[in-house]
């Protein structure tokens, strides 16, 4: 179902038959976007979520559903579409409320049915934030879910050979174990946490879970037992070499397989590691788009014997640099900056005073601050008189984010005692929060960031 060409792998329907009259709406937005990327919402809200009995499948609902196997609860979502491959989607970070399904929204084009499973570590867990799937010392989830997923294949007839987990993160790094359950599966990780205690977040992991994955019974951080467990899943890992938790990972992978890793792909055995760049103030979280999720898939068609892998090396650096350039241009952009003529003076539009931001709830450091930005409007942000309880952190940022696209728009890293940042917001900047970092990513966790003074001035523009 996955053979053919790099083009012949994109299914959706009528892409190539556009005509140029219709092709870009008024805002530039292309009509070839629009069709990949809509979907139904109200799929992922029912006002009932049905229960599954899993030893007697009658049926598997478009949408939410759930499953209790084991004593284990399971929120799902799934989105049918008959004889394509099954591809499992597992989540990482938890951004939002339990459950979480994130990539929910490609289903509409992703080259099979989706089956995105929610981390019941964060049920279990009230404040974790990343949970790999992991389970307890008595329960090993990512074992038990295996076997959901091997009995709901059976009932939509498909293969193990067709069943394709594709996740980012926290969620790339559970689906190892889960692949090499599920002989003749591939499974696709853009970057993975390959070695749990070489994240940033694993100490918060242990002290909130109470386990200790270094006396693991189930080989639950060991990557390399799972990719040499099965010689017959293939595993495909994407990893930007520009984040530094991801390089890390990735050079202690290439040093324990004897891996000779090089931007763009490689390969050995069972594995392809596709290497690539993108700059970004998050750069783990600067993963692909829905026009680069293509070339990933078509990765699994390189494991054949029948194909020259060499004879797609230099199309894959192509490729890297596509992505390179695409948040370049995003951070060179960052938002719009208008042409406009500004008010001669700023007002005032926000006034805090002894603000202390203990932001526990992320991973990285970030309070989301009660305060509407507009467009088409220059702001000021001062900060008096900030400090942290923690001396060794020295750096503090103030940042904007599209919560609409979950995305990362600009940051201003500050030094204690450094007391503003400015922004231009053009007429396209739209759903956005402004939000206040107590620390580096991963190094100012539950710890306080106090300010005298925060005050927030603005100059609209005409």
């Amino acid at each position: 179902m996955m053979n053919g060409s790099l083009l012949e792998s994109i299914f959706m329907p009528g892409l190539s038959g556009i005509k140029i009259q219709n092709c870009v709406d008024e805002n530039g937005k292309t009509e070839v976007k629009r069709m990949m990327t809509t979907h139904n919402s109200d799929l992922l809200s029912p006002d009932t979520i049905p229960e599954i009995d899993l030893d007697n499948i009658q049926t598997i609902p478009e949408g939410r559903f759930s499953i209790k196997y084991k004593n284990v609860s399971f929120e799902m979502f799934f989105h049918n579409k008959p004889n394509l491959p099954l591809i499992v989607v597992l989540n990482g970070t938890l951004m939002a409320e339990y459950p979480e399904f994130k990539r929910w929204s490609w289903c509409n084009f992703m080259q099979g049915s989706m089956l995105n499973i929610a981390d019941p570590m964060y049920e279990k867990h009230k404040g974790l934030r990343l949970g790999w799937y992991y389970g307890d010392k008595q329960k090993d989830y990512r074992k038990i879910l295996s076997q959901i997923i091997i009995k709901i294949a059976a009932f939509l007839n498909i293969s193990n050979e067709n069943i394709v987990f594709y996740s980012s993160s926290g969620g790339a790094a559970a689906s190892f174990e889960i692949a090499s359950y599920i002989e003749g599966s591939t499974c696709i990780a853009i970057n993975p946490q390959l070695y749990l205690e070489d994240y940033h977040y694993y100490d918060s992991f242990k002290k909130i879970t109470k386990q200790n994955p270094e006396e693991d019974r189930f080989h639950r951080n060991s990557i390399t037992h799972w990719i040499n467990r099965n010689n017959k899943t293939k595993y495909i890992i994407v990893g930007n070499v520009y984040s530094a938790d991801d390089k890390i990972a990735l050079t202690r992978l290439a040093d324990e397989l004897d891996l000779d890793l090089r931007y763009g792909i490689s390969k050995k055995n069972n594995l392809i590691v596709w290497c690539y760049s993108a700059v970004s103030d998050e750069p783990h979280n600067a993963q692909e788009d829905y026009c680069m999720h293509f070339p990933i898939m078509f990765l699994k068609n390189l494991f054949s014997e029948t194909v020259d892998f060499h004879h797609y090396e230099n199309l894959y650096v192509l490729f890297s640099e596509l992505w390179s350039n695409k948040w370049l241009l995003l951070n060179e952009k960052k938002l719009e900056k208008p042409t406009f003529v500004l008010d001669k003076k700023f007002s005032t539009v926000y006034d805090r005073e002894n603000l202390d931001i203990t932001a526990s709830e992320s991973i990285y450091n970030a309070y989301a601050l009660d305060f509407d930005l507009t467009p088409n409007t220059y702001y000021r942000i001062t900060a008096k008189g900030a400090f942290s309880t923690n001396e060794d952190i020295q750096k503090y940022a103030i940042g904007i984010k599209d919560t609409k696209k979950n995305a990362l728009l600009i940051k201003r890293k500050l030094l204690m005692g450094a007391d503003h940042a400015e922004f231009l917001l053009g007429s396209s900047a739209q759903n956005l929060q402004l939000r206040i970092y107590t620390g580096e990513p991963g190094k100012a966790e539950n710890t306080t960031l106090h300010i005298d003074k925060l005050i927030i001035k603005a100059k609209k523009m005409h």
